[in-house]
Order: structure tokens, then sequence, then C-alpha cells
């Protein structure tokens, strides 16, 4: 079973760091996690690129002109980053967590709220 996590950003430089650490301790082998910056002005999708460098299961994809920002932009993406795994969660960078219909979701916010 591989799950997503995807990680909608706006000016998030001050957590982004912490949270993606915070799921490298919970995530399973083929897990990955998906950042979607929307063109946050104070650095967080580069600091998102330099952590994809050193973290392989982080990816970033830069939304320029976001149309919705934030968590609601990400919905659009939720049904294309489904596709060939078996679960979709979403994480902010404030450790705020969504399910998409999915059980990952309410694992990682069990054990991330006690490790936060």
């Amino acid at each position: 079973m591989q799950a997503t996590v995807l990680v909608p950003t706006y000016n998030e430089s001050a957590n982004l760091e912490s949270m993606l650490h915070a799921l490298a301790r919970v995530l399973r082998e083929g897990d990955r996690v998906l950042v979607i910056d929307d063109n946050s002005p104070d650095g967080t999708g580069e600091l998102a690129d330099r952590l994809a460098e050193e973290l392989p299961f982080v990816d970033v994809l830069h939304r320029e002109h976001a149309v919705v920002p934030g968590i609601g932009g990400i919905f659009s993406h939720a049904p294309v980053l489904k596709a060939g795994v078996d679960d979709v969660a979403t994480a902010g960078p404030d450790h705020a967590f969504r399910k998409l219909q999915c059980p990952v979701a309410k694992v990682l916010f069990n054990i991330l709220r006690t490790q936060i």
C-alpha cells in the first residue's frame, strides 16, 4: 500500500521543515509527499526544493498562478494524484490534517499528534 501526502503551502517557510521531518518519521517505504507551493513570497518554494534534494520521498509542485491558493487548491489535484497510490491525505505545515477518504490520514494524524 502506498500513500501520497499533499502538503499545500503559502508562506510556510517557518513550518515546512519541521513538518517534513515529522512525516519522515512515520512514512512507510514507497510513500510520497508532494509539497504544493502557491508562489509564496517568503521563500517557501525554494525551501521546499532544497528539502526535496535532502529527503528522497519529497516532490515539489510550484503553482505560480494559483486560482485557489492554499488548501482549497490542492483538491483539484487529488484525482490525478490518486492514480497509482492507495491513499491520499493532506497535511498542512502547521500540522493540520485533512482526510481524503483514506485511512492513512487518520494514522498519520494520530502518530504526528503525539510527536509534535
